[in-house]
């Protein structure tokens, strides 16, 4: 069994993968948006978060690596009628 995130990639439709693709880059875009470009006011950076957020931030493009990699391998297992 191969999980991530909660998620067992072999028996997950192609559609609720997409989606967990969607939710991780959201999660990337984020932190790249609040702790790499932080607003003076901005006091973000500050938080004690465990893991830190930058763990994270790695760990989500980890994960997107994998997922990516599921992806591919569920979408050329896919028998198209043409």
């Amino acid at each position: 069994m191969y999980v991530i995130r909660g998620i067992d990639f072999e028996n997950t439709s192609l559609e609720e993968l997409i989606e967990e693709r969607k939710k991780i880059l959201r999660d990337i875009r984020r932190f790249e948006r609040d702790f790499l470009n932080p607003k003076p006011k901005d006091e973000l950076h500050l938080i004690d978060i465990k893991p830190s957020p930058e763990v994270i931030y790695q760990i989500n493009n980890r994960y997107l690596v994998e997922l990516t990699n599921v992806l591919i391998e569920k979408f050329n297992s896919i028998e198209w009628d043409r």
